[in-house]
């Protein structure tokens, strides 16, 4: 069975065989206030995992720089919003990689992991390349969402066609983070 993981607005929405429903984010934002209590205000760092070695974790951030980090054991591991292992953010497929927002406390250990890899095979409906934006309809539960492409892939938006048929990889916030379709 092929699952399809979109998001609408601000929540995320699966849509599977037998439905749709709404996973719970919450854990992740108390998880991190829990954190936040204990460290202080913790550090941002975003970026796409490449490899996870072990006890450390690759990380390749939207400009190109590359940085590795030591996970500790203590460190909240969440995946698409849900408890997880270190060892499960590893590469999906060849140039496939989880995206995540990794929180570091003020000595730069990371304390809370938040990955995402969500995505589904979707139908172009229509390209609004002004608002740079997609209407699709999901393949497998016929949903229709509105989703904002992130700004690398505006360009991208140009090659897209209505029908076409893609895959969709999202971000953190729900925007368009990779397309995959026949060229």
């Amino acid at each position: 069975m092929i699952l399809i993981i979109l998001l609408v607005g601000e929540k995320t929405a699966l849509a599977t065989g037998s439905g749709l429903f709404l996973p719970d984010r919450q854990a992740v934002r108390n998880a991190l206030a829990g954190q936040e209590a204990l460290y202080g205000s913790l550090i941002l760092a975003e970026g796409e995992v490449t490899a996870v070695d072990g006890d450390r974790l690759q990380l390749v951030t939207g400009s190109g720089l590359h940085a590795t980090y030591r996970i500790p054991t203590s460190c909240v591991v969440f995946i698409n919003g849900r408890p997880g292992s270190l060892s499960a953010l590893g590469p999906v497929w060849i140039d496939s990689f989880f995206a995540v927002r990794l929180y570091l406390d003020q000595n730069q250990t990371p304390r809370l992991i938040d990955g995402w890899y969500i995505g589904g095979l979707a139908t172009i409906m229509a390209v609004d390349s002004k608002r740079h934006t997609l209407c699709v309809q999901a393949v497998e539960s016929n949903e229709v969402y509105r989703l904002t492409v992130v700004p690398a892939l505006r360009e991208e938006l140009t090659r897209l066609t209505k029908g076409m048929v893609c895959f969709l990889l999202l971000g953190c916030e729900g925007q368009v983070r990779k397309i995959y379709y026949d060229r």
